[in-house]
């Protein structure tokens, strides 16, 4: 395909079949492109033009519709390697057990104690797991201030250890492989009077023995899927504490744009 015909190809596909049934000029529009541009598209994937286009695409979606099981949803990835399906599957039956096993009281309690403007906040990951620790970290100082991102390096880190106090939350993400490293770093945290607050996986990190809040994702190694169930319960976290700090949050992403800008 040119660039022309994947562009074509990205907005049908953004919201198929319904896209393909728009008139070509509206369609043409959607994806600023010509509408001999879409026409020479259809020939190449087969048809005389787009009214034949279309007629195939209401015939799928009536053939769709007649094989359907009442109640249960279309299967919308039917066009990927069922390698690639059965993963999808693995994926969405992770971050389902996720949520069955998040427990209100450590996602309401560990949101009240980031939304703390009182409280510094820490966050560190290991050397894989780092860019969950970031994640979290560009999100969380777009809400609130003192928001400081540790190295994953165990040398460069021992030195926050010396200003740690009661004020300090340590938000550590230990994944398999854990990392005795961060352990060991949670423990002299935690003895200095800092609230630790993990995510991990199903076989628990030792951080989960002191830490006050616990994240599970329910990971496969063989399926690595620890890491997207993992980011699913980070954006609910946000959506709790962004809830808990109200208009400050949204006053401080204004500031940060204009500052940016």
């Amino acid at each position: 395909m040119t660039v022309t015909d994947r562009k074509v190809a990205r907005v049908l596909l953004s919201s198929y079949p319904v896209a393909g049934l728009q008139t070509l000029a509206q369609l043409s529009e959607r994806a600023s492109v010509s509408a001999p541009s879409i026409i020479r598209l259809v020939k190449k994937l087969g048809f005389e033009g787009y009214p034949e286009y279309q007629k195939a695409l209401h015939a799928e979606i009536r053939e769709i519709h007649a094989e359907r099981v009442p109640g249960k949803p279309a299967d919308g990835n039917w066009h990927l390697p069922d390698h690639v399906r059965k993963q999808c599957a693995e994926l969405g039956s992770a971050i389902e057990r996720t949520f069955a096993q998040l427990q209100e009281t450590e996602l309401i309690g560990a949101a009240h104690l980031l939304a703390d403007p009182s409280q510094r906040l820490s966050i560190v990951g290991g050397r894989i797991s780092i860019s969950l620790a970031q994640l979290l970290y560009r999100r969380l100082m777009t809400m609130r201030p003192n928001c400081e991102l540790l190295s994953s390096d165990p040398l460069e880190r021992s030195g926050r250890l010396i200003d740690v106090g009661k004020r300090d939350a340590i938000i550590i993400f230990d994944l398999q492989p854990y990392d005795s490293d961060l352990v060991a770093f949670a423990r002299l945290a935690n003895e200095r009077g800092a609230q630790v607050v993990v995510f991990t996986d199903n076989d628990l990190s030792s951080v989960t023995e002191i830490a006050r809040f616990v994240f599970v994702a329910a990971a496969s190694v063989q399926a690595m899927t620890g890491n997207t169930a993992t980011v699913c319960l980070i954006e609910v976290l946000l959506i709790e504490i962004q809830r808990l700090i109200g208009k400050p949050a949204s006053e401080r992403l204004r500031q940060l744009q204009e500052v940016r800008t």
